[in-house]
C-alpha cells in the first residue's frame, strides 16, 4: 500500500468544537496550537500509511492565492502519488478549480490522484462529525481499490445539509468539473439535480456510518 500524503488546511473539519451542530457559525474558529486532523491520523486511522502536513489552518473563506499556491508547491515536490486535501467546504470548489487548471500540462501530476474533502461539522466534536467518513473514505478510495479514482475528485456529502444529523449521510465520491459544481451547494438533493457520483462501480459504494 503507497503512503498517502495528508495536507491540512483548517475548515470545519480541523476548526475548534461548535456548541449546537445545527446552527454552526459562519466563519470557524481554528485551534490556537495543534492539528485535530493530524492528531485524529495518529489515533483512529493509524493503520493507513499517511504522511501529514499540517499548513496555517484557516476558515476556507481566507484561503487566497500565496496559500494555494504553497499547497501545489508541497504536491508538486511530495513523492507520494496520493494526495488528500482537507479544506473548508466554503472555497472547496475554487481550490479544486485551481488544481483542475494547475494539472494540465504539468508531469508532476501524472498519476498522482488527489482528493480534497472537508466536513459540515467539526472533528472536534468527536462522533457527531462527519469528516472521520469522509476521511476514511478518502483513504479507500485512493488506497484500497484496483482502480485508482479519477485524477481530481471530491469527497462530499450525498445529500442535503440536514441529513447528516438525522444520520442519512454518506460520503460520495464527485469526479471535479468545471462550472458543474458551482451548483453543489444549492441542490436540495445533488443525485437528483444532475450531480450524481463516480456511478459506484464496484467498491465505489458510499460508506454508510453503521459499517465503519
Amino acid at each position: 500500500m503507497s503512503r498517502v500524503l495528508i495536507l491540512t488546511t483548517g475548515g470545519t473539519i480541523g476548526a475548534l468544537p461548535v456548541e449546537r451542530i445545527d446552527r454552526m457559525p459562519h466563519f470557524k474558529t481554528m485551534p490556537p496550537e495543534g492539528d485535530v486532523v493530524a492528531e485524529a491520523l495518529k489515533v483512529d486511522f493509524k493503520e493507513w500509511d499517511t504522511r501529514c502536513v499540517s499548513l496555517e489552518p484557516r476558515d476556507s473563506n481566507f484561503i487566497d492565492a500565496p496559500y494555494r499556491e504553497n499547497l501545489a508547491r508541497l504536491i508538486e515536490e511530495s513523492e507520494e502519488q496520493r494526495v488528500i486535501l482537507t479544506h473548508g467546504t466554503d472555497t472547496i470548489l475554487d481550490t479544486a478549480a485551481f488544481f483542475y487548471e494547475r494539472r494540465k500540462g504539468h508531469p508532476s501530476y501524472t498519476g498522482k490522484p488527489i482528493i480534497l474533502t472537508g466536513a459540515m461539522v467539526p472533528l472536534a466534536n468527536g462522533t457527531f462529525s462527519d469528516g472521520y467518513q469522509n476521511i476514511a473514505f478518502s483513504l479507500q478510495q485512493l488506497c484500497s481499490l484496483s482502480v485508482p479514482p479519477p485524477p481530481l475528485s471530491l469527497v462530499l456529502c450525498g445529500y442535503e445539509r440536514l441529513a447528516v444529523f438525522e444520520g442519512a449521510w454518506a460520503p460520495r465520491l464527485y469526479p471535479f468539473k468545471p462550472n458543474l459544481y458551482q451548483r453543489y451547494y444549492d441542490a436540495k438533493d445533488p443525485l437528483k439535480d444532475g450531480l450524481a457520483p463516480y456511478g459506484y462501480p464496484e467498491g465505489r459504494e458510499p460508506i454508510l456510518r453503521e459499517n465503519l
